[in-house]
């Protein structure tokens, strides 16, 4: 990769500290020969937390015999070496159950699970609560939230426990999926929310006595009944007094009134956050963003656009809604997977793309801010945080591709492919991404599976993947907090003789990670992920054409990691912070503010993607503390510059530290 002086100065000052893992508990199987060997637990929630005041765990995943026609929601209660305290179904009916996900009153060790069921008498599905004591592993009878009445159906819930605002109370968060359709015919997903109060004296009793408060969500009959397609994959999060409902929308022609395509209620946008700050009650705000970015075409060395009949490239989002909402700071986030998509001449398709270009980002929205803001989680750029979303042929960003090979023609510089399998038709069922919440060390992480090889095996008949055939990889993406991303990335297989073979895990096809809700903090260096995963014995499900169903182990693991750098930031605070400018993009002005520990000398200057100078902001002493400036978009004498991409640095005494942002008049 040819790249100036200047810019290998910048990916230096930009380098992070990788992380050391280790198996504290290899995996242990939990439940052996599950014949469901689809997603185990639910599409958008937790299905794994810890008990904080013991140290065991609570899980919940779905279970089906050998021959039985019913899926069952399953518990265990482990320790933290994966041994079974107890285990069991959440129902003794023999009716088909699933999706479900928990939450543990952290005051009580109590754990409250929700699943969706088929009623037997009208082939409808409900939503269904109950609680255990982990003391005895009394089960309390279940109740309903959502009752399949009325021709209506409803699935996949997410359950969370927050603060009430009521004396020594916490509150219930339920939030579920209605069956709907649009007016095209399509299925849409449309939310219904329940919250219920309740304190200690719930438990004192043999049933769960909760009263619920229901609401439902304008923005999303406003969706179902527009007559431009408008088809929403939401998810959830909850913490203190913020209940967050956010994820994708299709709404790439806006959100059409009911009577009239060309009256627009919401215009074109991917990206949506309803944002309450009352624990739930009352009205949503809601924050809606378009994040799809145009990009050039690429050309070759010689300056010709290749392909030829490609055209109107766009980085956006893709086909995928497996996800959950977690917290970070002052942030509310999800993982996304975003796609290079382009028009091919000729072709009667609309969403021509590359999938090996499916790449793993953070969508954060800033409550401080009420501005969204996409970080790279893998593969990383070289400014994974400029808010640009990274083009799969230039990673430095400076316009031109990375690298040619011997012909001229340009290279893609990372490819992967974020699903449990090869196939594209699959990756919108088989795509799972899973996050936790921000620990006490600022610290996160990633989990999900990536099957680039075996595409490259199976779709493009490379051989040199061949080992990789049946082996998907399991990737585990690790960020901290105060502005900063990418402390690690580990990647993991059970491939022997590969790079990033994994002995513990030897003859596992590890697919559908949940990870528990937050990293455990075991020193201010060290942290550990508890993870709950299906151990397939058959590569792909039998939900895809032709997949077998041999059965499949559903399996614990946990593992810890350290940071190796002498300068990591969880060891060691930075003496100077730079935050990403704020507007980015901007016009005509933006602020960069950064903070000093100490009384320093301080140069911040902008420069050019040539590396020339174009203003000098700060050259003088300045106090500890923290500090701001303007950038209006001028240069040294006084004059405008162009659009474009453009760089600040701050250096003092002993640290110099440089971002990007983009100019867009």
């Amino acid at each position: 990769m040819k790249k100036s002086a200047a810019f290998l100065v910048l990916m230096l000052m930009l380098c992070f500290a990788f992380a050391q893992v280790t198996f504290d508990v290899n995996p242990v199987i939990i439940k052996a020969n599950n014949y469901y060997d689809y997603q185990i637990g639910g599409y958008n929630g937790f299905a794994i937390e810890k008990e904080q005041a013991t140290g065991n765990l609570f899980m919940t995943y779905m279970y089906k015999s050998s021959g039985s026609s019913q899926r069952k929601q399953m518990y265990a209660y482990i320790n933290s070496q994966g041994q079974i305290i107890h285990d069991g179904t959440l129902t003794d009916d023999d009716q088909n159950e699933g999706f479900g996900s928990l939450a543990i009153d952290q005051n009580t060790g109590h754990a409250f699970f929700v699943w969706h069921r088929k009623n037997i008498e009208n082939n409808l599905f409900e939503i269904m609560i109950t609680a255990i004591d982990p003391e005895n592993a009394y089960i309390y009878p279940f109740s309903t939230i959502y009752p399949a009445i009325d021709e209506s159906s409803y699935t996949w819930p997410v359950i969370y426990i927050g603060t009430s605002p009521f004396d020594n109370k916490r509150r219930i968060h339920v939030f579920t999926n209605k069956q709907e359709y649009d007016v095209s015919g399509g299925y849409i997903r449309k939310v219904y929310y329940a919250y219920a109060d309740f304190d200690d004296s719930l438990f004192n009793c043999n049933t769960l006595d909760l009263v619920w408060h229901y609401a439902e969500f304008p923005y999303f009959d406003a969706a179902q009944n527009s007559l431009t397609i408008a088809r929403t994959y939401p998810t959830y999060a909850v913490k203190d007094n913020r209940v967050v409902v956010g994820g994708r929308i299709t709404a790439t022609e806006g959100i059409s009134s009911p009577t009239n395509i060309d009256s627009l209620l919401f215009a074109p946008h991917d990206t949506f956050f309803l944002v309450n700050e009352n624990y739930g009650e009352g009205n949503f705000t809601l924050y809606t963003y378009d994040t799809a970015r145009s990009i050039p075409s690429p050309v070759n060395s010689d300056g010709q656009v290749f392909p030829a009949d490609q055209s109107n490239y766009k980085i956006e989002h893709g086909s995928l809604y497996n996800v959950n909402m977690t917290f970070n700071e002052s942030k509310v986030q999800f993982p996304a997977v975003y796609i290079c998509t382009f028009d091919k001449e000729n072709s009667l398709s609309y969403d021509s793309y590359w999938p090996l270009t499916s790449y793993v980002k953070n969508v954060a929205f800033d409550f401080n801010t009420q501005s969204l803001f996409i970080e790279d989680l893998e593969p990383t750029g070289d400014f994974p945080q400029d808010g640009l979303l990274t083009i799969p042929w230039d990673f430095d960003e400076n316009g031109v591709p990375d690298s040619f090979d011997e012909q001229g023609n340009w290279e893609f510089q990372c490819l992967q492919f974020p699903s449990a399998h090869h196939c594209p038709e699959d990756m919108f069922s088989l795509g799972y991404l899973r996050q936790s919440n921000m620990n006490a060390n600022h610290v996160a992480a990633t989990v999900w599976n990536d099957t680039r090889k075996a595409y490259e095996y199976h779709e493009n008949e490379d051989l040199n993947y061949q080992q990789f055939a049946s082996s998907p990889e399991v990737y585990i993406a690790y960020s901290y907090g105060q502005g900063a991303s990418g402390l690690g990335l580990d990647i993991m297989n059970a491939v022997p003789g590969d790079e990033h073979y994994s002995p513990e895990l030897a003859n596992l096809i590890p697919v559908y990670f949940h990870i528990a809700k937050e990293v455990d903090v075991v020193s201010p260096s060290a942290n550990r992920i508890n993870m709950m995963f299906l151990n397939d014995k058959s590569y792909g499900c039998n939900l895809i054409p032709g997949g077998l169903n041999p059965g499949a182990d559903v399996m614990f693991a946990s593992m810890t990691f350290n940071s190796v750098s002498a300068d990591d930031p969880v060891l060691k605070p930075e003496k100077v912070i730079l935050q990403q400018n704020y507007p980015n993009p901007f016009n005509p002005s933006t602020q960069i503010a950064f903070e000093l520990r100490k009384a320093d000398h301080v140069n911040l200057r902008i420069y050019n993607v040539k590396g020339q100078l174009v203003k000098t902001l700060a050259d003088n002493y300045l106090s500890a503390g923290s500090h701001s400036l303007t950038w209006n978009g001028e240069d040294q004498h006084g004059h405008q510059v162009g659009s474009g991409v453009y760089f600040y640095r701050l250096e003092t005494s002993g640290q110099s530290l440089t971002k990007k942002m983009l100019l867009m008049k």
